[in-house]
Formats: C-alpha cells, sequence, structure tokens
C-alpha cells in the first residue's frame, strides 16, 4: 500500500494471495445492462468476475422488461426491484434486507452512493455482518439536482456527506474523484483508489483494412474522437486546431464517433471554420466494432474540459484505445492524468488549448514511428495494469481487509 501526495490510499497492484472467497457479495447498482454507459460497464465487467471468485455473488438493480436472457448469457443472479432507477434507493428497502435475513448476504458494494441508506441502517442494527462499500465516479459527487431550492439542497449534500462516510470503504476510479470525496469529509484511511479497466480480450490492434476502405480512408492520416457529445468533452477544441493541422497535415480526416446534444452546435462551428469537409459525423458504433476503429485511427483525441457536474471522472477510452496500439492525447482535466501517463502511454495538454493540440498532435501524425511508439507503450500499460481483473482484484482485496487502513 502507498499513498499519493494527498495522503490518498492508493491500492496496491499484483495478483490476489490468499483472499478469503467465502465473501457473500451483492453488488447493487442504478446502473447495469441492458442499458449502455460507463458504470453500466463498470458493473457488467466486475460482476462476472466476482461470479466467478465469490461462494455468492447477488446483483440488486432496477426492474426493466425482458431480463432473463440477458443475465443467463452474464451468468450473473439478478434481483429486479420494482420502479426506476431513481427509485431504486426506495425500492431496495425490502429485497436488500431479506437477502441478508436468509444469510445470502454478507458484505455490499453500491456503485452509487445514493443506494447506500439501506446497508448503512442494516450495519448500523448489527444484521450485516460484513463491510458496506460504495464505488465513485466523480460526476455524482457534484450533482447539484435541487440547486433551485436552497434548503432542499442543502439537505440532500448532507445526506451525501453522511452517506459516504458512514461507509467502510469508498473506492474512488482516480485521484481526481479521491480529491472530491476528502472534501466531503471521507476519512483519508477509507478512501482507495481504484481505477477502471478495459477488457483486453476485445480491445486489442484489429485489422481496419476494410473499415479504411468502406469509408474512403485508405491516404487519409486519421484522428478519432469517441464518446458522448457534449460541451465539456472538447471536440470543439479540437475542430478549432484542424486549420492549423490541415495547414502542415492536409491528408488528416477527423472521425467523430458518438452522438449526443451537442452535435448541432459542433457541425455548425466545423462549418464556420471551413473544415466541414474534412470531419465525419458518424453517430453511434456498435461496441463490437469499436476495436477497429480505435486500430484505424492514427490518433485519439479527447480534450474534455471541467464544466461541474460534466466532468471526466476517469477516461477509459483511453485505456480503451491504448489497448487497441493507438497513440493518444488527452487534457489534464478530472480523472485523466491517472489514464495517460504523460510523455510514456500518451500526451497531456491543457484544457481547451487548440495550440496546445496542435503542437503535440503534429509530430506524432507526421512520424508513424513516433505514434506506433506510444500506441505500444499505452498496450503494454493496459495489459499489465489497466484490466479489468487488476480492478476485481484490488477491489476484493479492500473489502476483504474491511476497507480502512
Amino acid at each position: 500500500m502507498g499513498r499519493d501526495s494527498q495522503g490518498v490510499v492508493e491500492s496496491a497492484p499484483g495478483v490476489l494471495d490468499q483472499l478469503s472467497v467465502a465473501m457473500k457479495l451483492a453488488l447493487i447498482t442504478q446502473d447495469f445492462p441492458p442499458s449502455v454507459g460507463g458504470i453500466q460497464t463498470y458493473c457488467r465487467e466486475l460482476a462476472q468476475r466476482f461470479e466467478r471468485s465469490l461462494t455468492a455473488f447477488t446483483v440488486f438493480a432496477p426492474r426493466v422488461p425482458r431480463t432473463a436472457r440477458l443475465e443467463q448469457e452474464l451468468g450473473v443472479e439478478v434481483v429486479r426491484c420494482p420502479g426506476s432507477s431513481d427509485a431504486l434507493p426506495l425500492s431496495l428497502g425490502l429485497a436488500l434486507p431479506a437477502a441478508v435475513l436468509r444469510g445470502q448476504v454478507d458484505t455490499v458494494l453500491h456503485a452509487q452512493w445514493q443506494t447506500l441508506p439501506v446497508s448503512v441502517a442494516l450495519k448500523r442494527l448489527g444484521l450485516l455482518q460484513g463491510g458496506v462499500f460504495a464505488a465513485a465516479h466523480g460526476r455524482e459527487l457534484l450533482l447539484q439536482p435541487l440547486g433551485r431550492h436552497p434548503r432542499l439542497q442543502w439537505a440532500y449534500d448532507r445526506v451525501r456527506r453522511y452517506m459516504l462516510q458512514a461507509a467502510d470503504g469508498v473506492f474512488p476510479v482516480s485521484r481526481y474523484t479521491a480529491d472530491r470525496l476528502l472534501g466531503l469529509g471521507v476519512a483519508e484511511a477509507r478512501c482507495h483508489v481504484v481505477p477502471n479497466g478495459v477488457d483486453v480480450a476485445h480491445f486489442r490492434p484489429s485489422d481496419a483494412t476494410a473499415l479504411r476502405q468502406r469509408l474512403g480512408l485508405e491516404s487519409s492520416k486519421v484522428l478519432l474522437f469517441a464518446g458522448r457529445l457534449q460541451p465539456n468533452k472538447g471536440v470543439d477544441t479540437v475542430l478549432q486546431a484542424l486549420p492549423a493541422l490541415l495547414t502542415s497535415c492536409p491528408e488528416l480526416v477527423f472521425l467523430v464517433v458518438g452522438t449526443g446534444p451537442d452535435k448541432g452546435r459542433l457541425e455548425a462551428l466545423a462549418k464556420e471554420l471551413g473544415v466541414m469537409a474534412q470531419v465525419r459525423f458518424l453517430g453511434r458504433v456498435p461496441f463490437d466494432d469499436l476495436p477497429r476503429y480505435y486500430s484505424l485511427a492514427d490518433l485519439f483525441v479527447t480534450l474534455s474540459r471541467e464544466e461541474p457536474p460534466s466532468v471526466e471522472g476517469f477516461g477509459l477510452v483511453f485505456l480503451e484505445a491504448g489497448a487497441c496500439g493507438t497513440a493518444v492525447i488527452g487534457s489534464r482535466s478530472g480523472g485523466i492524468p491517472d489514464a495517460i501517463r504523460d510523455g510514456e502511454t500518451g500526451r497531456l495538454i491543457p484544457p481547451g488549448d487548440p495550440e496546445a493540440l496542435v503542437r503535440s498532435a503534429l509530430p506524432l501524425l507526421q512520424d508513424a514511428g513516433l505514434a506506433r511508439h506510444l500506441g505500444e507503450a499505452g498496450r503494454a500499460y493496459v495489459t499489465a495494469e489497466g484490466h479489468w481483473d487488476r480492478t476485481h482484484d484490488r477491489l476484493l482485496a479492500q473489502m476483504s481487509a474491511g476497507g480502512a487502513r
């Protein structure tokens, strides 16, 4: 174990040694397949690994129609609680105590702090014999959903602080998120950074020849963004850098993968800058096809800004691209510095700085060997440290030890 410069406990790397697998764990999440998103991926990947490593494991999630086949494919027992995702903190009030009293659950991991109250109450009553733990991703710590009603927002903030402080351990996905937790009063000894991972069997270098031909990019250099199109993602910064990049690299094409509310503004900006002919808005791409898009790219870039509550809590896309052997550039913003080792597995630049992007991107676009070197280093890092098996090991080690240090 070690501590970073802020004193936050960082989980030690390494494979588990003689951990107890007798834990009866419940993973409680408001976001679980078939819905899609970052937390859904986090929960799906960890659920499949907990199922294999523990004596007893159950997921508690909102009820969704026709999920039996999906759950059979995942190989995970899922208790579907009535109501929507927002109702889970209440509907859990019957399902979780029943499972605890039947001896099916003794330890609980919450994917979001909002579902903590039932577990905290069960622990205080002496009914839950193991620990109560929570993951922390970033955005949920900054939300002000009742901001128009100051007194209600004050109460909401108080509940959030109390619940996070009451957990036996909290697992932020980055040092940035850990700092937010410390600001909410979570004790340093209970705050353990456990980064996200990727599925290295899925995200790996792939033959993108057919895709390059289909998109008519045989003689092009490709700059790629993949993610939700929202203002803080910094796609506008990339567009602002394109005129200068095209001056030195006229064969460059910028592929934008993803959908979102900012698409119209970005298209208008591309037209205003006179670069629309070199930009392709491709929309949503199937998950199974993403490795080919990452492999197609000469350079992957996301320049997210901190616009609370919209922040990049970690930056999983950088690990996905790196796992595919693609060089990456990210902004020094939110949790992105935990996903990129600056100068080793990619490059970090200030957010909102088109000139900095030009200075960092041009050498990589003009020197294939340099870009390949960064991409290979990125893949080596992900296969050694940045995969879901390692995330699972770190979480299980902390929960087995009780969380606090």
